[in-house]
C-alpha cells in the first residue's frame, strides 16, 4: 500500500525571475513561512463537444487552458534588524507592488501599473513537488483586535507537471518574525485625524489577476487595480467626527495604521486619500460600532493611493 502523504509536511519557496516565466530556481534561502496554505494543482477552462449520437451518455472533454493556483497567509510582521529586507518583500513583489530600501531605516512598499515582476514558486507537499512559474498576485491583510495579523497571497501560475522530489533542505524563515497582538500596546489607527476605538482594519490591493492564453501569449497579467479596505470602531460623536457627512461628501482623508511600536518588527499602512464610504452599524458587547468601506485613490501622479513601510 502506497504511504499516506501529510499536509502539515509542506514547504514553500519563492524567488523573483529575472526573465518571465523561467525557472528562477529558488532554495531554501527563499523559504516562506505559511500558514493557512492551500494549493489548487491543475486549474482551467474546459470545453466538451456534444456529439449526436443514438444513444444517451457523456462526451469527452478538452483541458484548453492549464495553470495552478496556490493561497496562503503569511505573518503580519517586521524586521528583526532596522533595514533588513522583510520576508514578505518578495511576495509582495509578485504582486505589482515596488520594494524600495531606504539604506539601513526601512523599505517602502509602493503600487505598480507597468512592467510588474514575477516570480517561480515550488510547493513541496510530502514528497509531491509543485512548480509554478511566471506567478503573479494578489495580496490583502486582516488586522483584528485580539488577535495576530496576517497577510493573506492569492497567487496564479503557469502549470508545471508534478514530479516526486525530497522536501528542500537548509530552510531559512528568519525574515519572517512572529506577527505582534493587535491592542492598545502594539497597535494604533488614526483616520482623519482622528484615533479611533478600533476592532479591525482591512487593505487590499485589488489586483485583477488573470491567466492569459491566446494565439502566442501564455502568460498571467495584471490588467488593473482597485485598492480597498474598511474599518470597524466604537461610533463616536458627530462633534468628533461626523462619518455620515464625510461618506455624504465623499471625502478623501489620511489614513495611518502602525503595528508595533519600537524600532523593530513595525508596519505602516498610510494613504493620503483614503474615500470614505457608505457607513454600516453594528454592535459588539453592547458597544454601537460603525464600518466604513475605504477606497483608496491615487493622486493625479498615479501608483500613489498608499504606501507600506517596513
Amino acid at each position: 500500500m502506497p504511504a499516506a502523504k501529510r499536509s502539515r509536511l509542506t514547504t514553500i519557496l519563492a524567488k523573483i525571475e529575472t526573465t518571465y516565466g523561467t525557472d528562477s530556481l529558488p532554495t531554501g534561502a527563499n523559504a516562506i513561512r505559511v500558514y493557512n496554505g492551500s494549493v489548487v494543482p491543475l486549474e482551467g477552462d474546459e470545453v466538451q463537444t456534444q456529439y449526436l449520437q443514438p444513444y444517451f451518455g457523456a462526451s469527452e472533454s478538452t483541458q484548453v487552458t492549464q495553470y495552478m493556483t496556490v493561497s496562503f497567509n503569511v505573518p503580519f510582521s517586521g524586521v528583526a534588524v532596522v533595514g533588513d529586507e522583510p520576508g514578505v518583500a518578495t511576495l509582495l513583489r509578485m504582486c505589482s507592488v515596488s520594494v524600495t530600501e531606504d539604506t539601513g531605516v526601512k523599505h517602502v512598499m509602493a503600487p505598480v501599473t507597468n512592467d510588474p515582476e514575477s516570480g517561480t514558486i515550488y510547493i513541496n507537499v510530502d514528497g509531491i513537488l509543485h512548480k509554478s512559474v511566471g506567478v503573479r498576485g494578489n495580496a490583502s491583510v486582516d488586522v483584528q483586535a485580539k488577535a495576530a495579523p496576517g497577510w493573506k497571497f492569492d497567487f496564479t501560475g503557469a502549470f508545471v507537471p508534478l514530479v516526486d522530489a525530497p522536501a528542500p533542505t537548509g530552510l531559512v524563515y528568519t525574515s519572517f518574525l512572529k506577527a505582534l497582538p493587535v491592542n492598545k500596546t502594539h497597535t494604533t489607527l488614526t483616520l482623519d485625524g482622528v484615533s479611533l476605538a478600533a476592532y479591525g482594519f482591512s487593505f487590499n490591493v485589488g489586483n485583477t489577476v488573470s491567466k492569459e492564453d491566446l494565439i502566442n501569449v501564455d502568460s498571467v497579467d495584471v490588467s488593473d487595480r482597485v485598492s480597498t479596505g474598511s474599518v470597524t470602531f466604537r461610533t463616536n460623536s458627530i462633534a468628533t467626527k461626523n462619518w455620515v457627512e464625510k461618506a455624504r461628501t465623499r471625502d478623501k482623508v489620511a489614513l495611518l495604521l502602525k503595528h508595533g511600536q519600537g524600532l523593530v518588527n513595525t508596519v505602516t499602512i498610510s494613504a493620503a486619500r483614503a474615500e470614505i464610504g457608505k457607513p454600516t452599524y453594528g454592535d459588539s458587547n453592547g458597544f454601537h460600532t460603525t464600518t466604513l468601506p475605504l477606497r483608496f485613490i491615487p493622486s493625479d501622479a498615479g501608483n500613489d493611493e498608499w504606501s507600506i513601510e517596513i
